[in-house]
């Protein structure tokens, strides 16, 4: 077996969010087979959940465990969810299988990628690491992070759902809720153990399958089909996308579009850059926070069409919300009861009588 996520093997990774200068999504990849990289990755401050860190495999691997360390010194994460995408059939390469080739495309196409495992650490320890693996035996090398973790959050994927773990192309990773306000979305380490192609075992020379040894477990009532349901995602999700931060996934009330297409609220834009100033004073130039180019300040102005549907929207809601108060008040109001006199019908005894 091998770790996917290495530069070795090819594998690349995206993060839809900003993330703070030297905790790169590609801190997540070995730079080489022995080495361990452990600063991972974290976002910037500003940046709030959901956030996706996609694995893009050079060539299908079936997957046997994935490894994830959901957390970087005092930050970490609690609710995340999993999904897998297929390298697609070759009679499948045409019309929407084919428009989905950037990482971003993939994430914005959800219903392409199959959920996995919803993962929910509130009752865990810190430090624990969670383990997805396939009902098959767990051979895991040595250096693979259960083997020093204090604890673990271990998934069992039925039999069921072992399919999906073969001729994997794409591993997503949604990062849904964190511990506390003051954490910030991070990963420290994800690994991705897959069954070694001759080839890269030769080249690499990685082929140690011993056992994992034995250690401390707890329950983790693991879901694999229902994704998590935060209040805070559910939320931004009942919003149109076009009306949501595409940093903060808040509501925007002043929405200016960046260099990068990416549309964020003024007061966003604003934070972002007073913390990248008091981070690198050296270098006071506006940057866009998703390439981190920069660019005229002077040339960002405010989308006034945006602005005015996302008026008109809160508008419609306040007065649908209003509607739903008089409709629960009237319901509430005591109607007194009425007795109808009912015309009786003359039987046909009381027509011959008459």
């Amino acid at each position: 077996m091998f770790n996917a996520a290495n530069t070795a093997f090819g594998t690349t990774v995206f993060c839809d969010k900003p993330t703070q200068d030297f905790h790169s999504a590609t801190r997540l990849l070995l730079p080489n087979v022995e080495g361990r990289n452990s600063t991972g990755l974290l976002c910037n401050s500003i940046v709030k959940p959901p956030v996706n860190i996609l694995f893009c495999l050079p060539k299908p691997v079936d997957l046997r465990a994935i490894i994830i360390k959901p957390d970087v010194a005092r930050h970490r994460v609690t609710h995340l969810s999993i999904f897998l995408r297929k390298e697609c059939n070759k009679r499948d390469r045409t019309g929407a299988a084919l428009q989905v080739s950037r990482p971003g495309d993939i994430i914005r196409r959800l219903e392409q990628l199959r959920p996995i495992a919803s993962v929910n650490l509130d009752k865990h320890p810190e430090g624990s690491v969670v383990l997805l693996h396939t009902h098959q035996k767990r051979l895991l090398p040595p250096c693979a992070f259960p083997n020093n973790a204090p604890c673990i959050y271990e998934c069992e994927v039925s039999q069921a759902w072992n399919g999906a773990f073969h001729n994997v192309r794409f591993v997503l990773i949604r990062i849904c809720r964190l511990a506390s306000a003051s954490c910030v979305p991070c990963l420290g380490a994800v690994e991705l153990w897959c069954v070694s192609p001759p080839d890269y075992i030769e080249s690499v020379g990685v082929s140690d399958t011993r056992r994992v040894k034995q250690t401390e477990t707890v329950d983790s009532g693991c879901s694999y089909t229902n994704l998590p349901h935060d209040e805070g995602v559910v939320n931004s999700r009942a919003l149109p996308d076009d009306f949501v931060d595409a940093l903060t996934g808040e509501l925007m009330r002043e929405p200016v579009r960046l260099p990068s297409g990416n549309c964020i609220d003024r007061s966003s834009l604003n934070r972002f850059w007073t913390e990248r100033l008091a981070n690198c004073p050296h270098d006071p130039r506006p940057v866009d926070p998703f390439t981190m180019v920069s660019f005229d300040e002077r040339s960002i102005e405010c989308d006034g069409s945006l602005k005015q549907a996302i008026s008109d929207y809160l508008d419609r809601c306040k007065q649908l919300g209003n509607l739903c108060s008089r409709l629960d008040n009237w319901a509430q109001v005591s109607i007194p009861l009425t007795s109808t006199v009912v015309p009786q019908l003359p039987t046909s005894s009381e027509s011959e009588g008459d």
